[in-house]
């Protein structure tokens, strides 16, 4: 879902907000999720004193579709999209479980980017869903 999401804002923020399709998001997300990975590979000094598993092998799990992303992922994000990415989570909830508030969590890449628009996302705990400005 993070990647996706990162995906999709990112084509969203170069093309006028235009969202892609179901296949191109597919597409686009594993594009992506394979220039993460190889941004982790140029830095992996840094990350893998904060590994729990050799970093071969934490690669090789983050290559497959099926893996989740997290920190480290977000925390390369902004070299693979060229843009920032900042994290939201919801902090209330409207009457029909909406969200209702938000506050951001994080910000990568900000300071590398300064006039970029960032790719914004919601974390939910277990998710990260696209955020979109109106």
């Amino acid at each position: 879902c993070l990647f996706r999401a990162l995906a999709q804002g990112n084509h969203a923020l170069g093309n006028g907000g235009a969202l892609l399709d179901r296949t191109g998001l597919l597409t686009a997300g594993f594009d992506l999720r394979r220039s993460i990975c190889a941004v982790l590979t140029a830095r992996r000094s840094s990350i893998e004193p904060f590994l729990d598993c050799p970093f071969p092998a934490y690669i090789e799990s983050m290559s497959l579709e099926s893996t989740w992303g997290g920190e480290p992922e977000l925390a390369a994000a902004p070299a693979a999209l060229r843009r920032p990415v900042c994290v939201y989570e919801a902090t209330a909830r409207g009457p029909l479980g909406g969200v209702a508030a938000l506050r951001k969590v994080s910000a990568y890449g900000v300071d590398r980017f300064p006039d970029t628009p960032p790719v914004c996302v919601l974390f939910s705990g277990a998710h990260y869903d696209l955020l979109l400005q109106e």
